[in-house]
C-alpha cells in the first residue's frame, strides 16, 4: 500500500532530526522505495533498503492517494521536487495534487507519429507557454539533464508571432518554432496561471533581453552546486530548466 517510510541510514549527508530519522521515503503499491540518497533521487525495492530504524505510515487514504502515485511512479524526481511533494503530502488545502505529472519521464515514441503529435503540439501553443526541450541525439543536452537531474535541457518563451525566445550559446533570441520540427527533439508545453496583461508585460521583457550574452558562469555554478548537492531554490539565483518548472509552479499540457 502507499506509504511514507521515516527511517535512518548511515548516509553522512544526511544528519538525523529531532525524531531520530534522517530520510522519508515514499513507498509506492508495488514495494518500491524512492527516497533521497547523497544528491539524487532513487528508488530500489523496500526489501533491499538497509536501516538503523525506521516507521511506515499509511497514507492510502490521503484524498490525493491516487495522484501522489502516478507524481512518484511517472515523474523524474529531483531533490527539490520531492521535498515539494512531502510538504504537499501534509497540506490538506495543496493544489500540489491537481497536475500530478511536472517532470515526465519520456517514453520512446516511433519517428513516424512524430507528424501527428507536432500538429497537436503547435495547436495547443499559447502565448506565454513555456516550452521544454529535449535533444535526444545531442550529448550536452543529455550532459545538462543528468545534471540537473530532470527531463528538459533548455527552456524558452512562446510568443504570439509563432516564435519563440531562448537564451543560446550566442545569447538570447528569438526564432521561429519550426527549428523544433524534427523527431530529434522531444519538447513539453507548459502553462502559468498568468492573465493576458501578465503574459504580455512577460513577452516584452524577454524580447527586451534579446542579444544579451550567454550566462556561461551561472551554469557552470549552477551545475557545481547540483553536483555536490547544495542548491536551494529558496536562494538560488541561477535557475534550471527543470527547477524553472517547479519554481514557476507550471502546469504540464502536452508532450510531444
Amino acid at each position: 500500500m502507499p506509504s511514507l517510510l521515516l527511517f535512518r541510514d548511515c548516509d553522512p549527508w544526511s544528519k538525523p532530526g529531532r525524531t531520530g530519522f534522517n530520510k522519508t521515503g515514499y513507498v509506492t503499491d508495488g514495494g518500491v522505495i524512492i527516497y533521497p540518497r547523497y544528491t539524487r533521487i532513487v528508488a530500489r525495492p523496500s526489501a533491499k533498503l538497509r536501516t538503523i530504524r525506521s516507521r511506515l505510515i499509511d497514507i492510502s487514504k490521503h484524498p490525493s492517494a491516487y495522484n501522489i502515485e502516478m507524481f512518484f511512479l511517472n515523474n523524474n524526481i529531483t531533490p527539490n521536487l520531492f521535498q515539494l511533494a512531502l510538504n504537499s503530502i501534509n497540506d490538506k488545502d495543496s493544489r500540489f495534487w491537481d497536475s500530478p505529472i511536472k517532470l515526465p519521464k519520456l517514453n520512446p515514441d516511433p519517428p513516424t507519429e512524430f507528424e501527428e503529435r507536432w500538429k497537436c503540439f503547435t495547436e495547443l501553443l499559447l502565448p506565454g507557454d513555456t516550452i521544454a526541450t529535449f535533444d535526444t541525439r545531442n550529448f550536452m543536452s543529455r550532459v545538462i539533464a543528468y545534471v540537473d537531474q530532470g527531463t528538459w535541457s533548455h527552456v524558452g518563451l512562446y510568443t504570439a508571432d509563432g516564435t519563440i525566445l531562448e537564451a543560446g550559446t550566442g545569447g538570447v533570441v528569438e526564432r521561429e518554432i519550426g527549428v523544433y520540427h524534427h523527431p530529434r527533439y522531444r519538447l513539453g508545453i507548459y502553462r502559468s496561471a498568468a492573465n493576458t496583461e501578465q503574459i504580455n508585460k512577460l513577452i516584452e521583457h524577454a524580447r527586451s533581453q534579446i542579444g544579451r550574452p550567454y550566462g556561461y558562469a551561472g551554469v557552470v555554478r549552477k551545475g557545481i552546486r547540483k553536483i555536490v548537492g547544495r542548491h536551494d531554490l529558496r536562494s538560488d539565483k541561477d535557475i534550471s530548466p527543470n527547477d524553472a518548472i517547479v519554481v514557476l509552479n507550471l502546469d504540464l499540457i502536452y508532450v510531444c
